[in-house]
This record gives structure tokens, C-alpha cells and sequence, in this order.
């Protein structure tokens, strides 16, 4: 049986290679300020989330909206 991981692999890196691109420009369009306040509020958003399911069944997509998350200066969100 032909060990097939590097094509699995291969397969896999084509198909999420737009938006791993997306993610990472949008990433370094980001202002390094609101950085680690951002982190820190996606950080909670996802404790919160895997602290009432099992991690099998968290759709990150669909459970953890950006706009939804609590910022310590709401003021400086509301501006953006």
C-alpha cells in the first residue's frame, strides 16, 4: 500500500491557499495597536465557545463573529 500523505498534503495546501493568503494580508494590514486587544477578545470569544460544547462540535465560522466580540475600550471599536 503506497504511503499517499505528501499528495494528501499537497491537496490540501492548494486548496486553502487563497484564503490562508487572504488572512495573511489582511493580517498585515492590521493595526498593531488594537493587535493584542483583538487577540485577547478571540482568545475569551473561544474559551466561552469550547466551554459549553465539545470541540467536535464548534463551528468557529458560524460561533464566533467578530462584531460580537467585547473590547475593553468600546470607544476606540466604535471609531474604527
Amino acid at each position: 500500500m503506497p504511503d499517499l500523505t505528501h499528495q494528501k498534503n499537497e491537496n490540501l495546501i492548494k486548496a486553502t491557499k487563497t484564503v490562508w493568503d487572504e488572512l495573511l494580508e489582511n493580517d498585515s494590514k492590521f493595526d498593531l495597536a488594537y493587535k493584542e486587544e483583538l487577540l485577547a477578545a478571540v482568545d475569551n470569544g473561544i474559551g466561552n465557545i469550547v466551554k459549553e460544547k465539545a470541540i467536535k462540535d464548534v463551528n468557529f465560522e458560524k460561533e464566533l463573529k467578530m462584531s460580537e466580540l467585547k473590547y475593553k475600550d468600546k470607544q476606540r471599536t466604535d471609531e474604527e
